[in-house]
């Protein structure tokens, strides 16, 4: 789907939710505007996307159905956004991303206590990733997808799919390659059907290594707290301070610490997330140098020259353990 089309629905919705009053505990910050906040955050929102060449149709969206009915007594805050982005999945994260790039102030709602794990493979029809392959018929991936259906899915959505994914990959490519990662393309095999023409068109794309940070979601959300999201700033804060937690619980059982050693996706390859994870733990003796925290996917150490504590950077190799673990079960060791 166009990820400015999500964003102008996402605009929309807040135009609901406006009309309600309230929403999951969330009410207007005045109550006694609410017959009024519907048009002012429309106009609100409109004008933010304008400016980006966003429009926005009269109607709200039918998939917002009817509005919610909330008590007064069940309002415990009051918000004010541009857009509010419900889930931070994949295409949550993407909104998410695309509102800060558009300078929108967003608010991001995910139940779940952290970011959901990235799907890393992601559907793209024509990119310019698969430039080398052979063009995807898309009047016959609209037919071959309606044709999954029976017929029953709507086909304008289909198409918008197919029309806008092309820029979507793309746009994804950009923070993906920026931090490291190389597109490639799932080319499918041969598949036996019986006589019958089974579409099999190049349109999986994937960034390598994958499922390893960065994901998507990570880089989406970094992105969003970049530009002042103070939801995704907090997940991020959240996230460093539960791990402050460990080392300061830990050394407290061990009476202090030699080294501390950062390691797997995260800790190899995040050198921000080290920094923040690091900071107000001087008093236990560990200091990173900023020069030397720059590096990934590489053993190093990383610790300020004479400090207490050795903090390091040691890549993991989860496979050679899984083999070597095997390897002595068989032979009964």
């Amino acid at each position: 789907m166009d990820r400015r089309s999500f964003v102008t629905g996402s605009a929309l919705g807040l135009a609901g939710i406006a009309a309600s009053g309230a929403i999951a505990g969330v009410a207007l910050a005045e109550e006694a505007a609410a017959t009024e906040a519907p048009a002012a955050t429309a106009t609100a929102a409109e004008g933010a996307l304008a400016s980006a060449g966003v429009s926005i149709p009269d109607a709200a969206p039918a998939w917002l159905g009817a509005e919610p009915e909330v008590a007064d007594a069940d309002i415990t805050a009051t918000y004010d956004c541009d857009i509010l982005v419900v889930g931070a999945g994949c295409a949550g994260s993407a909104a998410a991303a695309t509102a800060a790039e558009l300078g929108l102030n967003c608010i991001t709602v995910e139940r779940a206590a952290c970011v959901p794990e990235t799907r890393e493979y992601l559907c793209g029809v024509n990119t310019k990733y698969t430039a080398g392959e052979e063009p995807v018929d898309t009047g016959k991936l609209l037919n071959e997808i309606s044709r999954y259906s029976s017929g029953k899915a709507d086909r304008d959505l289909i198409k918008m799919f197919i029309d806008n994914s092309a820029e979507t990959v793309e746009w994804v490519g950009g923070y993906m390659e920026a931090a490291g990662k190389e597109c490639v393309i799932d080319v499918p095999s041969d598949h036996a059907t019986g006589g019958t023409d089974y579409y099999l068109p190049v349109v999986q794309h994937d960034w390598e290594p994958s499922y390893t940070y960065p994901m998507r979601n990570d880089l989406f959300m970094e992105k969003a707290a970049e530009e002042g999201n103070k939801d995704a700033q907090l997940a991020l804060d959240m996230w460093a301070y539960g791990i402050r937690k460990y080392i300061g619980a830990y050394a407290a059982a061990m009476g202090g610490i030699d080294a501390l050693i950062f390691t797997a996706g995260i800790g190899e390859n995040d050198a921000a997330g080290r920094a923040k994870v690091c900071e107000g733990l001087s008093f236990l003796g560990i200091e990173i140098d900023e020069a030397k925290n720059k590096v990934r996917g590489e053993e190093a150490c990383i610790s300020k020259d004479g400090a207490p504590v050795q903090v390091w950077v040691i890549p993991t190799n989860e496979e050679l353990a899984i083999a070597l673990d095997t390897l002595a079960l068989t032979e009964g060791k």
